[in-house]
């Protein structure tokens, strides 16, 4: 329903902007190819993110992802809404990509030089938005996007602030499960999160496997994650530390980014130099959880988690 709706805007025109093709759906919206336009001229390449919902929280949400720079994060041009078949839309303006890391795996092997230099400016985004009290999680291969020849964070459709604000805040959010960390199940939020997700990637890209047998069975799945039922391959000796500590099933026991920075200092120095700043300080939301299932014929729909932040 959402690609019919997404592939019926291609041609459309939002502001300066014209919707060229339709690249296609996430969880939260629709990707398109898209032309800024100035007298019937195309001036400016970008991509552009459709949300088919408009609410003043959302809006709220993708105007604060704009404030976010960094040289590898995706970056966010404009913020608007729009009407098409009568339904309120929101979109995000941003730099087009050439390709994603999910791409360059799936093309074959990644040398070391590759693998450090890829985990290095990830590491330095994931980094950059840990001290901004900031979690992406949906970190994965299809949202590490490159442009020109740097690798940049992208699609913060997930991201959360954390905060001891005494006000409630109700998010609900479908991860994508074979990179979420055990404690995501029981509503845990915290910094962590994100480097068992690059713990995930780092074991994909250097052996070109997912530590997880399920059989295409998502109920199957989610029971090795909360259980923490890792089949992990022989590792390079270079990355395996880096893996181990990402992969710590204590969150608190977790390595930061700025440690899988330092880390990978000692394995190569990277293309790409890696500023020495000081670790942030760990930081933690504490949660209460509801966890609704949708199973169909006996097998799990969807998962949906409700998350509701406390007072500590």
């Amino acid at each position: 329903m959402l690609d019919q709706m997404m592939k019926m805007l291609e041609g459309q025109q939002i502001g300066p902007y014209r919707l060229n093709k339709f690249l296609g759906a996430g969880g939260f919206g629709g990707v398109f190819h898209a032309s800024e336009m100035v007298r019937n001229t195309s001036v400016k390449e970008v991509a552009i993110k459709v949300i088919p919902e408009s609410s003043d929280d959302k809006l709220i949400e993708l105007t604060n992802s704009r404030k976010l720079e960094h040289p590898n994060l995706i970056k966010s041009y404009a913020v608007g809404e729009f009407t098409f078949l009568k339904t309120e839309m929101l979109y995000l303006v941003m730099e087009l990509a050439q390709g994603s890391l999910e791409n360059h795996i799936a093309k074959g092997s990644l040398s070391a030089d590759e693998i450090t230099n890829i985990t290095a400016q990830v590491a330095q985004g994931l980094n950059y938005l840990h001290r901004q009290n900031k979690v992406h999680r949906d970190l994965k291969p299809g949202n590490i996007l490159k442009v020109n020849q740097q690798y940049k964070l992208a699609d913060f459709g997930l991201i959360r602030t954390l905060n001891n604000k005494s006000h409630t805040q109700t998010v609900h959010n479908t991860g994508t499960i074979i990179y979420m960390p055990p404690e995501a199940f029981r509503g845990d939020i915290s910094s962590a999160w994100d480097l068992w997700s690059l713990g995930i990637m780092l074991i994909q890209m250097t052996t070109n496997q997912l530590p997880y047998k399920f059989n295409n069975d998502n109920n199957q799945l989610m029971v090795k994650v909360i259980n923490c039922e890792l089949q992990i391959p022989s590792l390079p000796k270079e990355f395996k530390p880096i893996i181990e500590g990402c992969l710590q099933k204590d969150r608190r026991q977790r390595w930061t980014a700025q440690q899988v920075l330092n880390a990978l200092q000692a394995v190569k120095k990277p293309v790409s130099p890696i500023p020495l700043i000081a670790s942030p300080t760990p930081f933690t939301e504490k949660i209460s959880n509801g966890v609704t299932l949708e199973v169909e014929n006996g097998f799990l729909r969807e998962t949906r988690f409700l998350w509701v932040t406390q007072r500590i």
